[in-house]
């Protein structure tokens, strides 16, 4: 029988305690979509909502322990690219049950793998190692931007400081063109007024006026570092789109550097929704290492015609077969395209 809690301190506390780092699922036409939550303020949160969705009210859920944890949240205010501000009304407690339709791959369906699997764990621990092909890079890269900008710093941290944590949180980067003019914000970059509240605590220097920092991500998820850049004068859009170009080759000269342990096997995948999958694995000693209950992986999912998203789910249940490991995955904030990609596909299956 579905638990009914309406007491709003009741209600924030489970807020603060799962949603922050449990997958979150919007629930929206009969349907449950993954959704990414921004920021926890004292009174509700703030998400982003790509679905257009209409009315007042959100329905967001989290499955913790086999139990489902939906919440009720009345709409306070946003943007019109999709970031919401949302209070909790109420909360019903259930067992989980799945309700997104999933696709058995069978013999008729086209074969999909995930390879390239890695725990986001082992990710920061790869940055924390000192790597003489890493250091190489990164120097290669200080010159390059040296050579166009005066104040450059490349940032490499398993550890997120004030910038890091504000980018991760809003999926954006920062672009400052002129701190002094208080009226520029703009919908793709960090709030204005939140890199101001950044530098009255990390100190910036006052003779710099604009700042371009680019954060550095493995593969569009977890943070490596960032590459930042200040000037005394106005940093014109054109000096964005140059850090944001060497910042995407960086990382991807980063992750060649083989520093980051990736499980190299190509597993079959035996179903597919849009709130995750199940696939095979053989024994090895990196699964064993890495694949545990509860942690979070990276990996890339294969769709027909060899059409690869990266994706990233939290690992639900691993049960032994007799040559093989079933791994069940709950997918956890994956990128728009990789949903976009998924959908598309469960889609035609279900024609």
């Amino acid at each position: 029988m579905d638990k009914l809690v309406t007491d709003f301190s009741s209600i924030i506390k489970v807020i603060n305690l799962l949603f922050g780092r449990l997958p979150v699922h919007l629930h929206q036409d009969e349907q449950e979509f993954p959704i990414k939550i921004i920021a926890m303020k004292e009174k509700g949160l703030i998400i982003l909502n790509t679905k257009n969705s209409q009315g007042s009210e959100r329905n967001l859920s989290v499955i913790h322990n086999g139990t489902k944890i939906q919440v009720t949240f009345k709409k306070l205010g946003g943007d019109d690219k999709g970031i919401e501000i949302l209070s909790p009304i109420k909360m019903t407690i259930a067992e989980a049950k799945r309700e997104s339709n999933r696709v058995i791959l069978q013999e008729n369906n086209p074969k999909l793998s995930v390879t390239n699997l890695i725990n986001q764990n082992d990710i920061q621990k790869a940055i924390g190692f000192v790597d003489k092909k890493v250091d190489t890079i990164i120097k290669e890269y200080s010159q390059r931007l040296n050579s166009k900008f005066r104040n450059v710093n490349i940032n490499i941290s398993a550890r997120l400081d004030g910038r890091m944590r504000l980018m991760q949180n809003y999926d954006k980067p920062i672009y400052i063109p002129d701190r002094k003019a208080e009226n520029f914000n703009h919908p793709n970059f960090l709030p204005f007024h939140e890199y101001i509240r950044l530098i009255s605590i990390a100190k910036l220097n006052e003779d710099f006026l604009s700042e371009i920092t680019v954060p550095l991500k493995y593969k569009g998820y977890s943070s490596l570092g960032y590459v930042q850049v200040n000037s005394e004068n106005v940093l014109p859009f054109e000096s964005y789109d140059i850090i944001s170009k060497i910042s995407q080759a960086l990382t991807s000269d980063l992750i060649h550097t083989g520093v980051f342990q990736e499980s190299k096997e190509i597993c079959d995948v035996n179903d597919l929704s849009s709130t995750g999958l199940s696939f095979l694995h053989p024994q090895s000693r990196l699964f064993s290492r890495s694949m545990t209950m509860g942690e979070t992986i990276v990996f890339d999912l294969t769709l027909p015609d060899n059409k690869k998203v990266v994706c990233r789910g939290i690992i639900k249940n691993i049960k032994n077969t007799e040559v093989m490991f079933r791994v069940g995955i709950q997918f956890y904030n994956n990128v728009s395209n990789t949903n976009e990609e998924i959908e598309k596909f469960l889609n035609k299956s279900q024609d």
